[in-house]
């Protein structure tokens, strides 16, 4: 068929609903004969316009000027054709298309597993290259999109050939055009995607992913760590990460991004396996808690070494009463009222009621051992003691002042176990 006959569509199609109109009388000798001869010029009309597309890409659209136009044109009478001849055009030039895919990358060399990078640069370039020539096609024949479909399928067959020689784990990070591909691509109403097309080649290896995911954590977090910096006092005996907390945070949102973006819909397996992991996952990280929480209350006890000397001084076998706080206990609250509200901004109302609690058990039992070889004067201070501290250790999280922030207990409950007695 000639080019100028391409302009005779719309005669085409008019013909075709004449036909349609016929179907009745399709036991009539002369209507079955012209519907016979009406379905010959079909075929030879499909036949010419394979030929004519079967150039496509040759070099001849640079030759002759209207070699395109002429083309579009040509995909009109396809349409005005069977479904079936606008679907095997389609595919014969998709075929065509990814015959020099095939061929460079069915060698040795190529085939590889590292070199599936660049398969994906292959079809991105290709799609750049030829984006202004295959405008020729109307946008309902999906042309791009069904050329990526086939790419994929080809190049899944050909991985699966590859993963099936292997000897050796395969590297896996070759998920980022299916991504791409999904979001670029997709056609609404064509019912397929891009996803897993690829990857699913990749199901029996999936260990390895997850290898690689657990690795890329673990070297995030070793960087983060190595990040860290703080000041060391001179003879402390406690290194604190003052952003653990930060470290902690990012590397799980990080993880249950990652997790949640890799569960499928309707995952119920995924789901099941979850909720059993949970209770350890919780004590787990329980754990790290209330070693940190040790960690820290051994920090502040680290810091009344002075004030614990000052008291093991005071001539307690002289003394008959209880009286006022000594300048021990004010210097341990002085310590206390500059330590306290800064850790309280870490931690969760839950973590410090129970750090404050920790706290007061430890100055307790410091204090105890020091007085211990003074029974008499100490059974007086126990039932002191008894009466006024223990209420107001988790007490403090409710002392709110409306115009200076929080206002400190120490004096009258959480120091209660260091009041001293006096004449």
């Amino acid at each position: 068929m000639s080019f100028p006959e391409y302009g005779l569509t719309p005669t085409f199609q008019a013909v075709n609903q004449l036909c349609s109109h016929f179907d009745a009388y399709r036991d009539n000798p002369k209507i079955t004969e012209l519907k016979d001869r009406f379905k010959s010029i079909k075929r030879i009309l499909k036949s010419h316009v394979f030929s004519d597309f079967s150039s496509l890409g040759t070099g001849k659209e640079t030759e002759e000027a209207n070699y395109l136009q002429q083309l579009s044109d040509a995909c009109l009478l396809v349409d005005a054709l069977e479904p079936s001849v606008r679907e095997d055009s389609v595919k014969n030039f998709c075929s065509r298309e990814l015959t020099s895919y095939q061929q460079i990358f069915e060698g040795a060399e190529l085939a590889k597993l590292d070199k599936t990078e660049r398969r994906y640069a292959w079809i991105k370039r290709r799609l750049r290259t030829n984006e202004e020539i295959w405008k020729i096609f109307p946008p309902s024949w999906h042309v791009p999109y069904l050329l990526c479909i086939q790419f994929c399928k080809l190049t899944r067959t050909q991985l699966e050939e590859t993963l099936s020689n292997l000897n050796e784990k395969p590297d896996v990070g070759t998920l980022l055009l299916e991504q791409n591909d999904h979001k670029d691509l997709s056609v609404p109403g064509a019912g397929f995607n891009f996803r897993g097309i690829i990857s699913s080649c990749f199901e029996p290896y999936l260990m390895v992913y997850v290898e690689l995911e657990e690795k890329t954590l673990m070297e995030h977090l070793e960087k983060l760590v190595q990040e860290e910096t703080w000041d060391v006092e001179d003879g402390s005996q406690t290194n604190i990460l003052s952003s653990s907390i930060q470290v902690f945070e990012r590397i799980l949102k990080a993880y249950a991004t990652k997790l949640f973006g890799r569960l499928p819909k309707g995952g119920t397996g995924i789901v099941a396996a979850a909720t059993g992991m949970d209770g350890q996952i919780k004590d787990e990280f329980s754990a790290v808690i209330t070693k940190a929480l040790i960690t820290l209350v051994h920090g502040i006890e680290t810091k009344f070494d002075t004030e614990m000397v000052a008291m093991t001084r005071v001539p307690w076998g002289t003394l008959e009463s209880v009286g006022d706080q000594s300048a021990y206990v004010n210097g341990i609250n002085t310590i206390l009222t500059a330590s306290i509200p800064v850790l309280e901004a870490f931690f969760q109302l839950y973590i410090f009621s129970s750090f404050l609690t920790s706290t007061h058990t430890s100055i307790f039992a410091a204090c105890i051992k020091s007085w211990s070889s003074l029974f008499p004067q100490y059974i007086q201070m126990q039932a002191h003691i008894g009466n006024r501290s223990t209420t107001n250790v988790i007490g403090y999280t409710s002392c709110k002042n409306n115009s200076s922030g929080y206002s400190f207990p120490w004096k009258t409950g959480m120091l209660a176990p260091l009041l001293d007695c006096r004449n």
